[in-house]
């Protein structure tokens, strides 16, 4: 069992008590000693959380959100969208509609029964 040590000893209290000595090394080694021991597990659980499907045998599919993002394309350093002077292109207006049109296949569907323009079958 330890000995308590209380915080008003002096400094001659310390030089006359062999024994409080002893106390103080021994607690400096233990403590010595459980540090030691967590910076190894804190190192192994560092060591088991960079792990991932690249450089263990994980499935790649327990990587989860943390998966590398590989971009091919370089910056161009323009903005997204069109640029300052850039002519645009578009289709023209050419008026109301006047007439419809319906291309109709003259074959049968998938299902066998033929293409009809009715609202009970649809495809």
């Amino acid at each position: 069992m330890e000995t308590p040590l209380n915080s008003s000893y002096t400094e001659p209290d310390f030089k006359s008590s062999p024994h409080i000595i002893k106390v103080l090394s021994d607690q400096v080694i233990t403590l010595k000693e459980e540090n030691a021991m967590l910076h190894s597990e804190i190192a192994a659980l560092k060591a088991r959380l960079n792990k991932d499907s690249h450089n263990s045998s994980k499935p790649p599919s327990s990587d989860g959100l943390k998966k590398k993002v590989v971009h091919l394309r370089k910056p161009s350093g323009k903005k997204p969208g069109g640029q300052p002077g850039h002519q645009g292109h578009t289709l023209r207006y050419e008026g109301p509609v006047d007439h419809t049109v319906y291309y109709l296949p003259e074959s049968v569907c998938g299902c066998g029964l033929p293409y009809e323009v009715t609202s009970s079958h649809t495809h």
